[in-house]
């Protein structure tokens, strides 16, 4: 419905104007700076939950991302450290957040636009390396004394939290208990402020899945 909304304006118009859309749901993450204006409606950083959940957010950064990015100049402002709402009271920090986007991806200001945006994955015996896209400065963890929120399984479909490592522009991924990893999930749960890895841009990275599931 959105890719038809965007045709039909264009063929309207009869211009392929830039088109910004708003990552949906809004909030659910932690923000990398809590007391900035615009992040500061943010979940608050919270522990890794015991057990990993098995909850499906359908509407993932990443997948959305995707299916929109078929069509040429179309970006996505995220929302996940905004706060959370149908209609969130930060209306200026989205506002804001949509500046960025369109400076950055539009107008060609030199900034970085997105956080850490899923690219690929690559097993190594019994470790996954996952390479991003959007590192902007580098990757970085914030909050607590560990990068957390990775979940990796097997063959079996169970998922266990992965112990996380920063290695360059990539994400090295174990777990004592998946001797053969498959598959690999990033805060996959909806509200997940247990999940704290940004670029040093200061933007979340995308919720994503390498699984179908």
């Amino acid at each position: 419905m959105m890719g038809a909304l965007i045709k039909s304006w264009r063929k309207a118009w009869g211009l392929e104007f830039p088109f910004i859309h708003v990552q949906k749901p809004s909030g659910g993450g932690c923000a990398w700076d809590p007391q900035d204006p615009i992040t500061d409606k943010a979940e608050p950083f919270a522990p890794l939950p015991e057990k990993v959940e098995g909850v499906r957010w359908q509407f993932s950064g990443t997948e959305e991302h995707i299916r929109l990015n078929q069509y040429s100049n179309v970006f996505m402002s995220i929302a996940d450290d905004l706060g959370s709402g149908v209609h969130p009271t930060n209306k200026s920090g989205y506002g804001a957040r949509a500046c960025r986007v369109a400076l950055g991806a539009v107008y060609g200001r030199k900034l970085e636009y997105y956080g850490p945006v899923y690219l690929a994955d690559k097993i190594e015996g019994s470790k996954v390396r996952i390479s991003f896209s959007h590192v902007g400065q580098g990757l970085a963890f914030k909050h607590g004394d560990k990068l957390q929120g990775f979940a990796i399984a097997g063959d079996d479909k169970v998922f266990y939290w992965a112990e996380a490592v920063i290695d360059g522009d990539t994400v090295v991924l174990s777990c004592d208990k998946v001797s053969k990893p498959v598959a690999v999930r990033y805060a996959w749960n909806f509200p997940h402020a247990w999940a704290n890895l940004f670029n040093k841009d200061g933007l979340p990275a995308m919720p994503f899945r390498t699984d179908e599931w």
